[in-house]
């Protein structure tokens, strides 16, 4: 009886001999009385005088909330070296025109290649993120027109971030347009020798063959440079001019 007393943890209902129901909360007892907690007193029983205890079942209590899974963080990728020489095959995303560029400005592009080390194995994978760099834009000479842009590949995206590289330039011309530039001053010369015979007869038409070269070359002294453009979507190789550690 004892055994059983010191098991019946938690009563919340006792039946007695004499037929009485009593509800309460147990609270603890011996082998001869228990107490039970009636709510505005606690009343002790002869465990001689009980039937029984009955128990109910403690409410249940609500499950903790999951645990969010910590996201899994990306394993660091191990330290590699480029080594100068290697090749960065990229294609351009933005159109680079000598009319608009200015030197320093950036454009994008992307990787066209996979980048790898002097063992295969691929270090940069194609469609990273590239920057390229208009590093010169000049013209040679006005009567000549021939146009220049220079551009180095500066920096590409590895492991979510961009490293800076140094490579070498490539440059794009114009076509030399002297023998244009010839035809352009003389067709102005003639025009006016035209021009002045019709004024002027002979004498006029010697004045006005004058006039009409130097208009002629007046003109070609303003028209810029002929123009240079790398479109979109134009595919360039850049060499890596140092190493560079990523």
């Amino acid at each position: 009886m004892a055994l059983a007393v010191v098991t019946l943890a938690f009563g919340d209902t006792i039946t007695l001999k004499n037929g009485q129901v009593v509800n309460g909360t147990y609270l603890g007892g011996t082998a001869r009385q228990v107490r039970i907690d009636l709510g505005d007193h606690i009343q002790t029983f002869d465990v001689s005088d009980i039937v029984r205890i009955e128990f109910t079942a403690p409410a249940p209590q609500p499950a903790p909330p999951p645990q969010e899974a910590a996201a899994p963080q990306p394993a660091p990728a191990p330290n590699f070296t480029l080594p100068a020489g290697t090749n960065f095959v990229i294609r351009m995303i933005d159109a680079v025109d000598s009319q608009t560029a200015r030197t320093g400005q950036t454009f994008a592009a992307s990787l066209d290649a996979p980048v790898t080390d002097p063992d295969s194995n691929v270090v940069i994978p194609q469609g990273a993120d590239v920057v390229v760099k208009l590093v010169d834009s000049k013209q040679s000479g006005k009567i000549a027109g021939r146009t220049e842009l220079a551009l180095a590949l500066m920096q590409v995206r590895v492991n979510g971030r961009f490293v800076d590289i140094n490579t070498q330039t490539i440059s794009q011309k114009s076509s030399d347009r002297a023998g244009r530039s010839a035809g352009a001053i003389g067709g102005g010369a003639i025009g006016g020798a035209i021009l002045g015979g019709i004024l002027g007869g002979g004498k006029g038409a010697a004045a006005g063959a004058a006039a009409g070269g130097a208009t002629g070359t007046a003109v070609e002294l303003a028209t810029s440079g002929q123009r240079v453009r790398v479109p979109s979507e134009t595919r360039l190789t850049f060499v890596l001019d140092n190493p560079v550690k990523f």
